[in-house]
């Protein structure tokens, strides 16, 4: 049979079709091997902390944790307005009180150089527990990445209350008492004065130990009088308060025949004063005086008109009140005073004495030395401002007074000499300013450094 081209053409076409068909039933062969998939799963998910799991630790903080929180406290505040003096290296934040840990919820206490805390007492009711403070200041929480109010905390569901109330009795010395980091009893911070030390020992017999019960019973009927508010009674002793600490919040002043004299912190700060049967209590806060007897809260003075607490009762009462005041306040000046001239290095205080010698024209001048003391007769040590070190030496004379440089007003009775240490050389401070090696913002932190030193100082002559 001869072929034509039309059948070759449809020969070539039939030929193509079979090996289409062929390729379509069996899949070509790859060079990478086969593989077969897993079978799908679904994730398991991670379970979430329970927060009542998380058991409570106290214990000192390590330096590495200390470092950190600082640092980041450091960041949390340099993000709020006015903020700048966070982003000086050399400026004061320090751990103050440790109120512990439940896993990595941690609370605590920071101290700072910021002047802009408000001296206003202020007490927070948090989860039916009270928190009392001295100043606008509160223990902070950090929590997931970040610093909180304890209140905040809670209301966000972060913390659980039983850590709310943990921390409370810490903070009120119901059970124990937080970690103090900052050693207030050492003279690498604040120190203590003899000054100090005996109003704080006479302050701390002053107020009157409540057993727990007999607490639970006053806050029990103190709820049902006056249901809008809530009351607790901190008892003080050398184990939970130490010198240069402030004592402050609700405490008693007496248990007497009739009735017990409860103390109530205000939350203004205002000079105030009540007077009882010829007997003054004054205080820097707004406050209260309860007289709790047979389960009623009367006003101190209605109860001494009503014969439930003698004339000789409130006079105790108001002796235990004059020594934790006077123990405050000193101790207020005592320690801000004390911040105010915090010492440099070692090397820098021995650099500082040696340019006083070499430019020595007086014996006096010969074996001066910088301390830390708070006294008449010592140098003191205002602060370093961009290299240029402030001091102070005061005549034993009694004689000249104020002096003003940069139109800053530093008080005194006495004469006084302010010197300015810069680039191993001493200067007067009148000098160093006319030279700029110090601004006139920088002297005015001075002035105000040495007038609250002053003031400390005039108070230990009139403490009675």
């Amino acid at each position: 049979m001869k072929l034509t081209i039309n059948n070759l053409i449809l020969l070539l076409l039939l030929f193509s079709l079979v090996l289409l068909s062929a390729c379509a039933q069996k899949p070509l062969e790859s060079d990478t091997p086969e593989t077969t998939a897993p079978p799908e799963t679904s994730a398991e998910p991670v379970p979430e902390t329970n927060l009542d799991d998380l058991q409570f630790v106290l214990e000192m903080p390590s330096k590495e944790l200390q470092e950190r929180f600082i640092n980041e406290y450091k960041a949390f505040m340099a993000q709020k307005p006015h903020s700048e003096e966070y982003q000086d290296p050399k400026f004061f934040i320090g751990i103050d009180r440790w109120y512990g840990s439940f896993g990595d919820i941690h609370f605590l206490f920071i101290d700072d150089g910021n002047l802009s805390y408000l001296a206003v007492h202020t007490t927070d009711d948090i989860a039916d527990c009270n928190f009392s403070y001295p100043d606008s200041r509160r223990i902070m929480v950090w929590v997931n990445g970040q610093f909180l109010s304890i209140e905040t905390a809670y209301k966000q569901n972060l913390i659980t209350k039983n850590m709310v109330e943990t921390v409370a009795n810490l903070h009120n010395g119901t059970i124990g008492k937080p970690i103090d980091v900052i050693n207030y009893t050492n003279h690498d911070y604040y120190g203590v004065s003899p000054e100090v030390l005996e109003a704080y020992n006479k302050a701390i017999s002053s107020t009157i130990h409540l057993d727990a019960r007999t607490i639970a019973k006053i806050k029990s009927d103190y709820k049902t009088q006056f249901p809008d508010s809530s009351i607790t009674v901190n008892n003080y002793n050398k184990l939970q308060v130490k010198p240069g600490i402030h004592i402050y919040g609700y405490f008693c002043y007496g248990v007497f025949e009739n009735c017990t004299v409860i103390f109530e912190p205000g939350i203004l700060t205002a000079i105030s004063a009540i007077e009882v049967a010829g007997h003054i209590f004054k205080y820097g806060d707004l406050f209260n005086l309860y007289a709790y007897c047979n389960g009623t809260f009367y006003d101190l003075k209605t109860a001494y008109e009503n014969g439930y607490i003698t004339e000789a009762e409130v006079g105790l009462a108001a002796e235990r009140h004059l020594a934790i005041r006077q123990y405050n306040e000193l101790c207020s000046l005592h320690n801000w005073a004390k911040k105010m001239t915090n010492l440099p290095d070692d090397a820098t205080v021995k650099k500082i004495e040696t340019a006083f010698a070499n430019n020595s024209i007086d014996a006096q001048w010969l074996n001066i030395k910088i301390t830390s003391q708070l006294s008449e007769e010592h140098i003191r040590y205002y602060g370093e401002f961009d290299g240029c070190h402030v001091l102070l030496q005061k005549s034993p004379q009694n004689a000249g007074g104020n002096k003003t440089v940069a139109d800053k007003t530093f008080e005194s009775s006495s004469e006084i000499t302010l010197w300015a240490y810069y680039q191993g050389k001493l200067y007067t401070l009148e000098d160093a300013y006319a030279k700029g090696y110090i601004s006139q913002f920088n002297v005015g932190v001075s002035a105000t450094r040495h007038n609250d030193v002053e003031e400390y100082i005039n108070y230990l002559k009139n403490f009675a």
